[in-house]
């Protein structure tokens, strides 16, 4: 009698991208995680395998639009290897819905939960599902988009999969979970894998409930770039025969930032963003006072003869002009 085995890939942001100015090549960083996920899914023993995202698979910005067909490449190379593709949708595929890349591979959304939300998927075939739920014999996946309800329905075994503001109890000055309208109790589910919270990589308890807040696999922010906490833990979830088997943890290990990270670029980004604030701080006193535009004219000249300056002496020498 042949026993049916499925395997689920639960990963965590993605957060896809072609370009970013501090990294040395972030789309390599992309193929990488990639490249990853496909090993941990080539030494997995099943009849089909697939994968649950929890979003946020896109990163946002002008460098997206600009370079649409790189990150769709990108999602493609992600989805080839799995029989079916399951996505909880999160803030960032909530807020940016236009010209999303990842919406060229949705057909629909068989949600209740996003009834009435006005984006629009564009695939002809389901290459990634968005769903409320997948049942089986004594186990039943929920699905909770960013922003939204999911119920559980059954008395069965729970797994909830999404996206949102989920802080464990160490966090200092943070509720320990999300209270509000929309959260259903997490207290029903057995297991609950969390994205959303790049950093806050942990396991915890609410009462019987297993709560993994997992993280983000690419690091789009310079202090989450550290050579701290390099690995990444991917779920893998097993059912036989439409029921529960277990639940493996896999990992992946991330390179250290000397490797990826442009620092003079970073230091850069930071001096002009100081250079900007304290501009916009000094013409924005400058319009309470009316103030002539001579010395709006010396900040610029100032900004465009040297890059070797802190903000501060800038300051000083503004207001003794004054």
């Amino acid at each position: 009698m042949h026993i049916s085995r499925e395997s689920y890939i639960v990963v965590p942001d993605l957060h896809f991208n072609s370009h970013k100015q501090n990294r040395f090549n972030y789309y390599k960083e992309c193929l990488d995680v990639i490249n990853d996920i496909h090993f941990i899914n080539s030494s997995i023993k099943a009849d089909k395998k697939h994968l649950i995202s929890l979003d946020d698979m896109v990163d946002r910005g002008k460098s997206i639009s600009n370079l649409y067909d790189r990150v769709v490449q990108l999602i493609k190379y992600l989805i080839e290897p799995f029989d079916e593709i399951y996505i909880t949708l999160g803030n960032h595929s909530r807020t940016y819905h236009i010209d999303n890349p990842l919406f060229s591979f949705i057909q629909s959304f068989d949600t209740a939960a996003l009834n009435g939300w006005k984006a629009k998927p564009v695939s002809l075939t389901k290459d990634i599902i968005v769903t409320d739920r997948i049942e089986f014999e004594n186990v039943e996946f929920v699905f909770r988009p960013y922003g939204t309800a999911v119920d559980k329905l059954s008395d069965k075994m729970g797994v909830l999969f999404m996206h949102d503001n989920l802080y464990p109890p160490e966090a200092d000055g943070m509720l320990p979970y999300v209270k509000h309208k929309y959260m259903h109790p997490l207290e029903k589910f057995d297991f609950v894998f969390n994205g959303h919270l790049h950093t806050i990589r942990t396991v915890w308890n609410i009462g019987s409930t297993q709560i993994h807040n997992l993280g983000s696999l690419l690091r789009t922010q310079s202090d989450e770039v550290s050579d701290t906490d390099l690995i990444r833990l991917i779920p893998v979830i097993y059912i036989t025969d439409g029921n529960f088997e277990t639940i493996n943890m896999e990992r992946i290990t991330l390179p250290p930032r000397e490797e990826v990270y442009k620092e003079e670029a970073y230091q850069e980004q930071r001096l002009n963003y100081e250079l900007s604030k304290e501009r916009k701080e000094y013409k924005d006193f400058g319009k309470v006072f009316a103030l002539d535009a001579e010395p709006l004219k010396l900040v610029d000249e100032a900004v465009n003869a040297t890059r070797n300056f802190r903000v501060s002496s800038l300051w000083n020498k503004i207001k003794g002009e004054l």
